[in-house]
């Protein structure tokens, strides 16, 4: 006798609560059911009572046909496939319940608070297991993966460890250059292993320049610091996007411009018109580190020497790249003329490049005393930005208390309006 719920929409129902529609067919008997519940309801027997049988059928050690083994195999991996959907639905159910619960939220505004107050007690212990997991992952990858360092601050403990004076003696460069043309063996490792940059073995001395190029010489080293730590050391492996990535933010290096910079703000106002032209990341963090990294080289004038030399070293190495990819062109007809813009671009760089390596290598004319003062100024606007940083940060803090109060105001209010 057929249930009076079930119509012309019969096929539609679910066959066991008779309440919500239809989701999935029973392996065996074709029953309509809408959930896991309905299935493992005592009204649904008609697997346990079919598997029952057959079992009791080889324990009794009659003979099972090979229809029925099949069969049975068949329900089995039916009956799998089924309960794998089951706890899929389930999985999804409750994530679209989630979802329309922060539906007419804005998360990027809301508290953590407000957040958390939102989760039921299932979803928190989920969030603390995860958070738990992350933490133990976290510490077991900081004692494998060692943090990348570059080269600059292994030199500067190094010189503090064997109290090096801060400026390297044109004589000791003489040396260097008489015993091995820059042996890269000896040059490239030095101590700790420490993979440091080759400095050129080619360098002169001045005899005058009547321009001071000083707070040019920032601006290069300060793209220097940029490329260096967003290649993670290794650029030479980029060397496309590294010499790319510097044009963008220095003029300095410019083919025709003519610019001299006469302080630390001309220098941090063009990075940051460069930056937003270019669309590269900038902020007040990012500005501070590399202060600090530039700092640092700028109190040893032989950082600054391998600074250059590496800078000179990447833009020859480009050219050889560009001048290998026009042959393979010139075999396939193309068109060289990027390539022959962009070879002419990066000899300049080059020669512009020798020229401050040159400077910096002439102590009489960029002296000690002017590398100490250039090095004050570099503190001076570093200190200036760490309390702006820090001024930021306590608004922002009191920006956020001030959102978060009206933010539960508003969700008070609308609760009292539902009231009434």
């Amino acid at each position: 006798m057929s249930n009076p719920i079930i119509n012309n929409n019969e096929t539609q129902i679910c066959q066991i609560c008779f309440k919500q529609y239809k989701k999935y067919l029973c392996p065996r008997c074709n029953l309509q059911y809408c959930s896991k519940t309905c299935y493992q309801s005592k009204k649904h027997k008609c697997a346990e009572v079919f598997f029952k049988e057959n079992f009791m059928n080889l324990l009794k050690g009659e003979k099972v046909t090979d229809t029925s083994k099949n069969k049975v195999l068949k329900i089995l991996k039916r009956l799998e496939e089924t309960s794998y959907d089951l706890e899929y639905t389930q999985e999804s159910d409750s994530e679209d319940e989630l979802s329309n619960r922060f539906s007419e939220l804005n998360l990027d505004k809301l508290s953590f608070n407000v957040i958390w107050n939102k989760l039921n007690e299932k979803e928190r212990e989920q969030f603390n297991n995860l958070l738990k997991n992350q933490k133990e992952l976290n510490s077991k990858l900081d004692e494998i993966i060692i943090p990348w360092k570059p080269w600059w601050e292994y030199m500067q403990k190094e010189n503090e460890k064997n109290k090096i004076e801060k400026s390297i003696l044109i004589k000791d460069i003489e040396k260097i250059n008489q015993n091995s043309k820059i042996n890269s063996s000896e040059n490239n490792i030095m101590n700790n292993n420490i993979n440091y940059p080759i400095l050129n073995g080619e360098i002169q001395k001045l005899n005058k320049s009547t321009i001071f190029l000083g707070y040019n010489l920032i601006d290069i080293i300060m793209s220097y610091v940029y490329v260096t730590r967003y290649f993670n050391g290794e650029m030479h492996n980029y060397i496309n996007e590294a010499c790319e990535i510097i044009w963008n933010l220095t003029t300095i290096l410019e083919d025709e411009l003519q610019y001299n910079f006469n302080n630390i703000e001309e220098i941090l106002e063009a990075k940051t018109i460069n930056c937003q032209k270019n669309q590269v990341i900038n902020s007040i963090e990012q500005n501070i580190m590399i202060i600090k990294d530039t700092i640092n080289i700028m109190n040893y004038r032989k950082s600054i020497l391998l600074v250059l030399s590496d800078m000179v070293e990447l833009f020859k190495n480009y050219q050889t790249m560009m001048k290998e990819e026009k042959k393979k062109k010139k075999l396939k007809k193309d068109n060289n003329d990027y390539i022959n813009i962009t070879i002419k671009k990066s000899f300049k760089t080059e020669k512009k490049l020798y020229y401050y390596l040159c400077y910096v290598n002439s102590e009489e004319i960029l002296t000690n005393d002017l590398l100490s003062i250039l090095t004050q100024n570099l503190e001076l606007k570093n200190n200036e930005l760490n309390v702006i940083k820090k001024d930021i940060s306590k608004n922002k803090e009191k920006y956020d208390k001030i959102k978060e109060k009206n933010i539960i105001n508003k969700n008070n209010k609308r609760v009292l309006i539902e009231e009434l």
